[in-house]
């Protein structure tokens, strides 16, 4: 298909002038023998333009500025596709806020927790045969900021619907226990966030000091 290109004609261009006669092509006939659709306005000055798919051409200076803003079109239109390919995936947001989670935790960053959790989230445990509920601010509030500790996070399992999600973690802290984590997560003004976590634990063989 041949792509339609305007220009100053040879019809509009004084032929009898030096500067015509000092053209190295005619641009009709090289827009033609390259396979282009030659088009042009026969008033001249008056603003033509054509835009065919990624090409935009103006006829002559009086179409500069219509030629600019739809160029400037084309860049924003490429710049929103090039952003919806690049968006993240939701098991890919998902898989950040329990990295924030986990690695939050352990490396003494409460700033990630706070990125993770929804402000009314609680964490859930029986303990003694006694449900023991926190808050999870109350969590937070035991991380010190920079101070690490000995754990070893995994995420085990993710399963996504929609809006929705539920997802598997171990934490194991050696000589001591292997937490297990179930959370809830949900989807809401464009963000993930853990609402909900239950968890159980299991001891480990303690270590021996050598």
């Amino acid at each position: 298909m041949q792509e339609k290109i305007t220009g100053y004609p040879d019809k509009l261009e004084n032929k009898e002038m030096d500067y015509y006669k000092a053209f190295p092509f005619s641009m009709d006939k090289a827009i033609k023998s390259n396979d282009g659709n030659f088009v042009y306005s026969e008033k001249g000055k008056d603003g033509f333009y054509v835009v065919d798919g990624r090409f935009v051409s103006g006829q002559d200076p009086s179409s500069a500025s219509k030629v600019a803003n739809e160029v400037i079109t084309i860049l924003k239109a490429n710049f929103k596709n090039t952003n919806k390919t690049t968006e993240k995936s939701d098991l890919e947001q998902i898989t950040e806020i329990l990295l924030d989670y986990i690695e939050g935790t352990a490396n003494g960053q409460p700033e990630r927790l706070r990125k993770a959790f929804h402000p009314n989230f609680n964490l859930y445990t029986v303990s003694k045969d006694t449900l023991w509920t926190r808050s999870g601010e109350q969590y937070i509030s035991n991380i010190k900021v920079g101070e690490k500790s000995n754990r070893i996070g995994r995420i085990i399992s993710i399963d996504i619907e929609k809006d929705a999600a539920v997802a598997k973690a171990e934490i194991d802290i050696p000589g001591w226990r292997t937490f297990t984590d179930y959370f809830l997560i949900l989807k809401y003004q464009g963000a993930w966030k853990i609402v909900h976590k239950s968890y159980t634990w299991r001891e480990l063989p303690k270590t021996e000091d050598k």
